[in-house]
């Protein structure tokens, strides 16, 4: 066989991409030292490295789009050679140097003096026979480096806002969503879709043409499936359907993530149920249990699969209820501690339990008064930073009005019961009469449960008890029926109360007034 060998000129780099052209004149010269036919040279233009910071999103990319290219590039050149061997009556690739018998020796000398020795990639095939594309996998055929772009952002960018503040691991959850639209085209065009809208959240710019497309061809692949029973009911539609209602997470309403996850419990039933597409396909069940627990989880809508949570006693200091309860086969210790905002109010009611005892302490408890310090920072922290976020009416940002509200109302409790303190002890009704004047209702259903919870904290009582937890889910069962509007609502009348009203002038007030940047006459 014939072999080849390199005559390096100047230092090679393997970036071909056109983006380079004219940096350098340097040469890669290879040739056949063997006579004959397939005799050639072929000058390749050789380019220097660029140095690309790691850190830089826009650098990543550039890398991502130059090393397709290079591939394509690479794949192009096999096939020519491939014509060229074909029409000189050779149809066998040309081999790279024979390595030497076990037996026979090699000197460091021969090392050294041989030329180096190209060796065509394993992943490359020749074309025209059985070309293997590293994106042949994927359910579609992506034809342009936005594409694999797109594809990288959802890799190495794309995480939801709760993961992303508390700084944990969104990993085991991508990965577990990749695994399985990367088998349903419609699933996959629809996470595309999903990667282009989260890159113009986070641009601040419209929703791009492209994530627009992709998710009305995702979209016609669905409908088609409808016309179809056994299709209707396949594990392609139930993944397609799982992946509407993840990006309504994400980017839309409470009613079309309730449409979506009611479509999906009838293809569901038509199956058999949830347990019958558990066992023929575990990550597809687990996907959808995943996406249920945080609708859930966000107050958005039902926990329709229960029954699939863990046991609520092996990672939390209370049971928690089972529709709060992350589901089996997940990866719950990567989850943030106040993922569901259920547990989000409980561990600020721990905090408000503690701030509640020290008051009443003389002298105070050292390790407390760390506690309570930490905990109002962390207060100021969050609503530091939610409200500085634009209004917009999908359910990240109206997660993100429920979470200001409970932190506002715990800064109200905070002034208030500084007020309250008559000797020793705090005067409940007092505080209470005064939330009546302007922002408790006595009457509604979450007026009691709110008065409830506050008369057990002011008297003592504590927060992971079975009377506190029922008056706190009854609030929980209250907030999915509201929506943004209503929880907008909330959070300025909470915010309004906080800066003007007379029990909760102090040390917070005075701070917060001062942020909004209000003077008052």
């Amino acid at each position: 066989m014939p072999s080849l060998s390199a005559n390096f000129m100047t230092t090679t780099s393997m970036d071909e991409s056109s983006d380079y052209r004219g940096h350098t004149g340097s040469e890669l010269s290879v040739y056949s030292e063997q006579p004959g036919p397939y005799k050639s040279q072929v000058s390749i233009e050789v380019r220097s490295f660029e140095f690309i910071n790691s850190e830089d999103k826009d650098g990543t990319r550039r890398a991502k789009s130059h090393a397709v290219k290079d591939f394509k590039r690479r794949q192009k050149a096999e096939g020519a050679r491939f014509q060229r061997l074909r029409q000189s009556g050779k149809k066998k690739a040309i081999a790279a140097n024979p390595l030497p018998n076990s037996g026979e020796g090699i000197s460091y000398d021969q090392v050294r003096s041989s030329p180096p020795v190209i060796l065509p990639s394993p992943t490359l095939a020749l074309a025209g026979e059985s070309s293997v594309d590293p994106f042949s996998h994927f359910p579609i055929q992506l034809n342009s480096s936005k594409d694999l772009g797109l594809i990288h952002h959802y890799h190495s960018t794309f995480i939801p806002k709760p993961f992303e503040i508390a700084q944990c691991d969104y990993s085991p959850f991508r990965k577990l969503i990749f695994d399985v639209v990367v088998k349903d085209p419609a699933a996959f065009l629809l996470v595309v879709s999903g990667a282009a809208e989260d890159i113009a959240v986070r641009s601040k710019k419209p929703v791009s043409q492209q994530a627009i497309i992709y998710r009305a061809k995702a979209m016609n692949m669905i409908n088609s499936r409808m016309q179809s029973p056994s299709e209707f009911k396949s594990d392609g539609s139930i993944s397609a359907c799982v992946l509407l209602a993840g990006l309504e997470l994400l980017h839309g309403s409470i009613e079309s993530y309730e449409t979506h996850m009611d479509g999906l419990c009838l293809i569901m039933k038509l199956r058999g149920g949830f347990q019958v597409v558990q066992k023929s396909n575990p990550l597809l069940a687990a996907l959808a249990a995943w996406f249920d627990y945080t609708g859930s989880a966000g107050l958005i809508g039902k926990r329709r699969f229960e029954f699939t949570s863990c046991d609520p006693t092996t990672f939390s200091q209370s049971i928690r209820p089972p529709r709060f309860t992350p589901p089996l086969n997940v990866t719950y210790k990567t989850i943030p501690k106040n993922y569901t905002l259920y547990e989000d109010l409980m561990i600020i009611l721990d905090g408000l339990e503690n701030a509640t005892q020290l008051a009443q302490e003389v002298p105070q408890d050292p390790e407390k008064l760390h506690k309570h310090t930490s905990f109002l920072k962390h207060i100021d922290d969050d609503l530091l930073r939610t409200l500085a976020f634009p209004a917009k009416t999908t359910n990240v940002f109206r997660r993100f009005l429920i979470e200001d509200s409970f932190r506002l109302a715990a800064l109200i409790y905070l002034s208030g019961i500084t007020h309250c303190l008559l000797d020793g002890v705090l005067n409940c009704d007092l505080f209470i009469n005064h939330l009546h004047m302007k922002v408790l209702d006595a009457s509604a259903d979450w007026g009691h449960s709110i008065g409830m919870i506050l008369r057990l904290l002011m008297g003592g009582g504590r927060v992971h008890s079975q009377e506190n937890v029922y008056y706190v889910m009854q609030l929980m069962d209250l907030a999915v029926t509201m929506d943004w509007s209503a929880w907008k609502f909330v959070r300025d009348t909470l915010l309004d109360y906080l800066l003007h009203a007379e029990i909760c002038s102090g040390v917070h007030q005075s701070l917060w007034l001062c942020r909004m940047d209000i003077v008052e006459e």
